[in-house]
């Protein structure tokens, strides 16, 4: 039992290092702006089709509000 789960763990971290060098020809680029009322880039670039993207952003809730989201 002792064994599979060796060979599980190698071959996961074999995709896993596969899949890291895989995505080195991606890019993903997320502006910085100050001001009263900013718009904020985020601009992805890839090779392939994109079949989805989650990005989260945290903010201080006191010092910043969020009021619109495009997509």
């Amino acid at each position: 039992m002792t064994q599979n789960k060796f060979v599980t763990s190698v071959c996961i971290a074999a995709l896993l290092m596969a899949g890291s060098l895989y995505a080195q020809g991606k890019s993903l680029a997320i502006g910085s702006v100050e001001g009263s009322a900013v718009t904020v880039p985020v601009t992805m670039t890839s090779d392939e089709p994109i079949e989805g993207f989650v990005l989260s952003v945290a903010v201080d809730t006191t010092k910043l509000a969020v009021l619109d989201v495009r997509a």
